[in-house]
C-alpha cells in the first residue's frame, strides 16, 4: 500500500493498474463530453464566453476595488470579510518577494562565510566582515 501511495513516475506497473481501473470511467466521461460538444456547439461556446467574462469581472473587481470605509469611530483593525479586495493579494505578493529577497541575501552571506571559513588564515578585514555577517544572520 505504501508503494501505491508513494509511487515514482517510472513505476509503469502502478500507472498501468490505475489506467486499467479508471480507464473505462475516463473514456465514458470523454465520450459524453464529445457528444455534448458535437450536438450543442453553440451552447458550449456560450458557456465558455460567459465563464471568461465572469472571470474577467471578478479579476477587475479584485484589482480595482476601493477600500471599505471604517464603520464607527472604533478601529477594529483590518478584517477582510470578503476576499474581493485586492489589498490582501498585493500585500501577500510583497511579503513573498521580501521573504525571497531575504533568503537570497542569507544564501549569499552564508556562501561568503563558507569561503572565508575554508581559508587557512583570515586577514583582519575578513574576520571583521565575518563577525558582522554572523551578527546579521543571527537577526
Amino acid at each position: 500500500m505504501f508503494r501505491k501511495i508513494h509511487f515514482r513516475l517510472a513505476d509503469k506497473r502502478f500507472l498501468s493498474e490505475v489506467n486499467v481501473a479508471l480507464g473505462p470511467i475516463w473514456n465514458g466521461f470523454l465520450a459524453k463530453c464529445r457528444s455534448v460538444m458535437v450536438h450543442h456547439p453553440r451552447k458550449v461556446f456560450a458557456v465558455m464566453i460567459l465563464s471568461i467574462g465572469v472571470s474577467l469581472l471578478v479579476l477587475a473587481k479584485d484589482i480595482f476595488a476601493l477600500k471599505e470605509k471604517e464603520v464607527g469611530s472604533k478601529e477594529l483593525g483590518k478584517v477582510s470579510g470578503s476576499h474581493w479586495s485586492g489589498d490582501g493579494f498585493y500585500e501577500g505578493l510583497e511579503g513573498i518577494s521580501a521573504t525571497a529577497a531575504k533568503m537570497r541575501q542569507n544564501l549569499m552571506v552564508s556562501k561568503k562565510i563558507d569561503t572565508l571559513l575554508g581559508k587557512d588564515q583570515l586577514s583582519p578585514q575578513d574576520s571583521i566582515w565575518l563577525l558582522q555577517a554572523l551578527k546579521t544572520l543571527e537577526r
